[in-house]
């Protein structure tokens, strides 16, 4: 889903927030980095996905163009180069759009460390923070 957007570090401008979910909890595996915590929370892992490459299709050539329209809508001219994503690993579709709308859309511009926060708040395991799996 796109047209989210966040700000990465205090007085940034906002950028990008695109969100991705994985439905299948085995198409994906999250392996912690020997690493400490930012001051936030966050954990280093690596993301090892098992996706079989599709084949471009008429929808995933639209999709990879409003992701494109919506990095330059947001940067306001500056070139889209840095963007943030947010991944859910295993999240029905049922509870993507709410998810999203309330992670997200409900709050524009807001600070990364403000969405994490917020995913806490609507009930994301704080056992799974560290690989985004609500």
């Amino acid at each position: 889903m796109t047209g989210g957007a966040a700000t990465l570090r205090a007085g940034d401008a906002a950028c990008p927030l695109n969100y991705f979910a994985v439905r299948d909890p085995s198409g994906v595996k999250v392996k912690p980095v020997d690493k400490p915590p930012l001051h936030n929370g966050f954990r280093h892992v690596k993301l090892s996905c098992t996706f079989d490459r599709p084949q471009a299709t008429q929808e995933s050539e639209q999709v990879a163009k409003q992701l494109e329209e919506e990095g330059r809508r947001l940067c306001a001219g500056r070139p889209p180069s840095t963007a943030a994503f947010l991944l859910t690993i295993g999240l029905t579709i049922a509870r993507e759009d709410k998810f999203f709308h309330d992670a997200v859309m409900a709050h524009p511009g807001q600070g990364w460390d403000e969405l994490y926060q917020r995913m806490k708040d609507l009930g994301c395991r704080a056992d799974s923070m560290d690989d985004a799996t609500p």
